[in-house]
């Protein structure tokens, strides 16, 4: 079986990112080692305690994230000044 799949880029981001740098800092950070939890992968970024304030739980992989948890993660990362 084949399949065709096509991807259009947004007009306009559904999830704004202040820095992109820091977007893809924590892309890299969080999938590093995927199979370890978002408390493990973070902890030189963010503490536990920071991940929940966001809304994040940090016993989740971080495959289990949506797009929106790690553009709020960079957002925070970003605006607290990392």
């Amino acid at each position: 079986d084949s399949a065709v799949v096509r991807l259009e880029p947004y007009s306009e981001s559904p999830w704004p990112v202040i820095d992109r740098a820091m977007l893809n800092h924590v892309c890299h950070t969080a999938f590093h080692q995927r199979r370890k939890t978002m408390r493990n992968n973070m902890k030189e970024l963010m503490s536990a305690e920071e991940l929940e304030q966001i809304g994040i739980d940090p016993t989740v992989r971080p495959e289990t994230l949506h797009v929106a948890d790690i553009v709020k993660m960079a957002n925070y990362l970003s605006e607290r000044g990392s």
